[in-house]
């Protein structure tokens, strides 16, 4: 494979979910579960994929079991959890296993183009794929969709918008219809290790 358009999953209603109807959009591809400490991520997740989906973003949810079994539900309940609880709209896959002998190939492939930064450790851990397909960085679990304060007070634990689309330039990819002030600004962001 040589990008990630070129992976399928299972959604999470049953259907064929292609990478190929993202073509030419970044996605964030996060691995999640229902009953972890990391679950309310889930907010800022909705969050950014709501601003930014207009403008060639989207967020992908992958479902799995594989961390002290924190995500037990059927793909019907999980479904509903996410829609009442976080009122989750983005794209979802069945359960799937993201590490080990099992794990999908999208996330063996990911893998092998970053190292092991690119294993998830734990529930909630972020990919981001550029408009080209290609992985970018990969984020851990502790590192939240958005910053609840200052970037400064939360730098190196909040994966804010700027931070997100600095990389994204950094990597000559820009979306549609943004501006200077979504980018990440390189003063202020220069000694990030999201900007590296």
């Amino acid at each position: 494979m040589t990008n990630a358009y070129e992976f399928k999953f299972i959604g999470i209603d049953g259907s064929v979910l292609p990478l190929k109807k993202f073509e030419g959009q970044a996605l964030l591809v996060v691995n999640v579960a229902s009953k972890c400490g990391f679950t309310p991520q889930y907010t800022g997740l909705q969050k950014i994929h709501a601003e930014y989906h207009d403008r060639g973003f989207n967020v992908i949810g992958v479902p799995c079991n594989q961390f002290l079994w924190q995500e037990p539900a059927k793909e019907t309940e999980i479904a509903a959890f996410c829609a009442v609880t976080y009122a989750v709209t983005f794209p979802m896959t069945e359960k799937t296993a993201v590490k080990g002998g099992k794990a999908h190939p999208f996330y063996k492939w990911t893998r092998e183009q970053l190292g092991r930064a690119a294993h998830p450790a734990w529930n909630f851990h972020k990919l981001l794929i550029s408009k080209t397909g290609q992985p970018v960085k990969a984020f851990k679990s502790k590192i939240e969709p958005e910053s609840r304060g200052t970037a400064q007070r939360h730098r190196g634990r909040a994966l804010t918008y700027a931070v997100l689309f600095g990389l994204l330039r950094k990597f000559h990819v820009r979306l549609e219809g943004e501006s200077a002030h979504e980018f990440c600004d390189r003063r202020a962001y220069g000694d990030s290790i999201f900007c590296k």
